[in-house]
């Protein structure tokens, strides 16, 4: 009896037509592709080919810019059209998108790494094929392909301490985005501490997680810039660019003494006699003050680099009691159970950091003691130009205290207080203050109590104004 293969019975039509595209390829295709791409097999080939249509949304044997856009959707890092077109363009053969031939060279280029990592689609598409395992390796060993790491959802890789391990000592990573893991507060703590070792991360995303006071309020403290910090850095630098420049010096005297000398031995300029204790008998009085000044030269260069080192060894010890990471730049800690405990911790770090561009707190409890202390904190903050405070409901007093503090602040160019509770009182003090205010761009107060009057003043200021409402 013969066993015959049962049929294919396509669900729907979109099935069927996908089935049809699968056999688009045949063997004899594939054996020339394993011709001209050697590091692949035949069944990688029919395994791309499998992925390939896929992606190929709408049938056409290319990849298109929107087709592009989708694929990265389902990378988990959405793009714009503009960049959809730019990746297109750097990879198709023609005009009209990326061909099977073409994705291929891409993939043959990740196999034997002759492709720019640094590529996003080279690098979107690796880290979506990437296991856990595969992405912590890549953060240990600083991959060129991690640059920017999102494990937004992925609890198990996000609450793994590997990756926190990893922060301390990675080079190349600049945007870590751990939203969605169920991060606690002994995960955030981890994290801080991470953070103290790290010089390279500039943005950190940690919404949607309940870190809590306790947790926040190590992170806040990890960027709090005590306020001679700085300069105890910039001792520990100035004491290392002495330590080098003595050691450069010192390496040129040593080495200029040891030539004289054997100079002077050549020339039977002196003698070494070994008696228990080697001595020099000198024939020539001249090189012997030469030699002298030269030896005395390089002893008192040796007594400057102890002293350095000492001076280094100290500097360090200093910046190690008051180091705080001064890279971070966004951080973002949207609906993550901060309350008023977590403002108070943050406006003291705002009073030192200086690093800070994007604060986004959104969706918190921090209430009307908290934000007047973060608005106090950022009146003359010199470089955040984005502040997000929506959904905290601090109330009306709190509002006012932070339109005074737009009266002065120079930077913020963003401002985002929705469904706070300002009342008309709050109200009114925005509407003066964007009366003074030349630097804020965008300003969101949508979803306050606003009565209609008010709104109608505010409404009339702002059309004098260059901002953007949003009511």
């Amino acid at each position: 009896v013969t066993a015959m293969a049962a049929p294919f019975n396509p669900e729907s039509l979109a099935e069927w037509k996908k089935w049809q595209r699968l056999q688009g390829l045949r063997d004899d295709e594939a054996e020339q592709y394993v011709h001209k791409y050697s590091v692949f097999t035949k069944k990688e080939i029919f395994d791309f080919w499998k992925e390939f249509v896929d992606y190929d949304l709408d049938g056409s044997g290319e990849l298109d810019s929107l087709e592009i856009m989708s694929l990265f959707g389902k990378f988990g890092e959405p793009i714009s059209l503009r960049a959809a077109k730019a990746i297109v363009s750097g990879f198709a053969e023609g005009e009209d998108g990326i061909n099977f031939n073409a994705f291929l060279r891409v993939m043959y280029g990740i196999k034997t790494g002759t492709i720019d990592a640094k590529n996003m689609f080279v690098r979107a598409y690796v880290l979506q094929r990437a296991t856990n395992e595969n992405v912590l390796e890549m953060a240990r060993t600083s991959s060129s392909y991690l640059t920017e790491l999102s494990l937004a959802n992925r609890k198990e890789l996000g609450q793994d301490g590997r990756v926190y391990d990893a922060l301390k000592f990675n080079s190349v990573l600049t945007s870590l985005d751990l939203s969605l893991c169920d991060l606690g507060p002994l995960h955030a703590t981890d994290i801080s501490e991470a953070l103290l070792d790290n010089s390279q991360l500039t943005r950190l995303t940690l919404s949607h997680n309940p870190i809590g006071d306790e947790g926040f309020q190590k992170l806040a403290s990890s960027l709090c810039m005590a306020t001679d910090s700085r300069s105890a850095w910039e001792q520990v630098q100035d004491a290392k660019d002495e330590m080098q420049d003595l050691r450069r010096d010192y390496s040129s005297a040593n080495s200029e003494y040891n030539k004289y000398l054997a100079e002077l031995r050549e020339m039977n300029g002196i003698i070494v006699q070994k008696n228990g204790n080697s001595s020099l008998l000198w024939r020539d009085q001249t090189a012997r003050r030469r030699f002298e000044d030269m030896r005395k030269k390089k002893d008192s260069m040796l007594n400057e680099l102890e002293v350095a080192g000492l001076r280094e060894i100290d500097a360090v010890q200093y910046y190690a009691k008051q180091k705080g990471n001064a890279f971070l730049k966004e951080l973002r800690c949207k609906n993550c159970y901060i309350y008023d405990e977590g403002g108070h911790m943050m406006a003291e770090t705002l009073r030192w950091n200086r690093t800070l561009t994007v604060l986004d707190l959104g969706r918190n409890s921090i209430g009307h003691s908290g934000t007047i202390a973060l608005a106090a904190a950022l009146a003359h903050h010199p470089t955040l130009t984005s502040l997000n405070l929506e959904g905290n409901v601090f109330g009306s007093e709190a509002g006012k205290a932070l339109a005074q503090m737009l009266r002065s602040n120079t930077c913020l160019t963003a401002c985002y207080l929705a469904d706070n509770s300002i009342a008309d009182n709050g109200t009114e003090e925005f509407t003066e203050m964007l009366k003074v205010n030349t630097t804020l761009q965008s300003l969101d107060l949508s979803g306050n109590i606003v009565q209609a009057d008010c709104a109608l003043r505010f409404a009339k200021t702002i059309s004098e104004c260059q901002v953007t409402p949003i009511l």
